[in-house]
C-alpha cells in the first residue's frame, strides 16, 4: 500500500516546495489564486511516473517538471496536461529517460476548485550504470572479446543528454 500525505501550505513557491517521496500519494487542494510544488529525489536512470485524479469541481492545469540549474533557475524538464475536463479520471504520465536528480513538481490550476491526488512511481533502468566519461571517441572504453557489456543512453538532466558511448576493441 502507498504511503498518503497531505500537502502543506505554503507550498506556492519551489522554494517552499513539500517533499514527494517516490512511492508515495499526495492530497492537495487547488483554488484560482493557487498552485502546488514538490520536490521528488530520482536515485537512478528510468522512468518517473505520475498518476493523478481530481475532484470534477477542479480543472487541473498543467503539471510541470523542473530540474535546478547551478545558476539557481529553474530549467523546464517536461510538462502535460493533467486536466480531467470535468471527469473523475486518473490521468497518467511518465518521463521515460529521467537521470537522477533533484526534481521540482509545479501543479498549476486550470479553473474551478477542489481537491486532488497525485502519485509518484519510479521505476529503475535494468541494465547496468553506464560507463562515464566515454561520450567522444578519443574517450573510448575497452571492450574486451568474449565479455559482455551494458550501455544505457538517451538520459536527460539539465540539458544534457547522453547520446554516445565508445568502445575500443582490445
Amino acid at each position: 500500500m502507498l504511503a498518503q500525505s497531505s500537502e502543506s501550505e505554503s507550498n506556492n513557491t519551489w522554494q517552499q516546495a513539500n517533499s514527494l517521496p517516490i512511492g508515495t500519494s499526495v492530497t492537495g487542494r487547488l483554488n484560482k489564486e493557487d498552485v502546488d510544488w514538490y520536490k521528488i529525489v530520482v536515485p537512478d536512470e528510468g522512468i518517473l511516473s505520475f498518476t493523478q485524479t481530481a475532484e470534477t469541481t477542479l480543472r487541473l492545469g498543467r503539471l510541470f517538471v523542473y530540474t535546478l540549474g547551478s545558476d539557481g533557475e529553474l530549467h523546464s524538464r517536461d510538462s502535460k496536461d493533467m486536466d480531467g475536463y470535468n471527469e473523475e479520471v486518473t490521468v497518467e504520465y511518465s518521463i521515460n529517460d529521467i537521470a537522477p536528480g533533484t526534481y521540482y513538481i509545479e501543479q498549476k490550476h486550470y479553473d474551478g476548485e477542489g481537491s486532488y491526488r497525485l502519485t509518484c512511481s519510479f521505476s529503475p533502468n535494468k541494465y547496468g550504470a553506464d560507463h562515464a566519461g566515454n561520450d567522444s571517441y578519443d574517450k573510448a572504453e575497452p571492450l574486451t572479446s568474449g565479455k559482455s557489456t551494458e550501455w544505457r543512453l538517451g538520459y536527460y538532466y539539465l540539458n544534457d543528454k547522453d547520446v554516445a558511448d565508445w568502445y575500443k576493441i582490445v
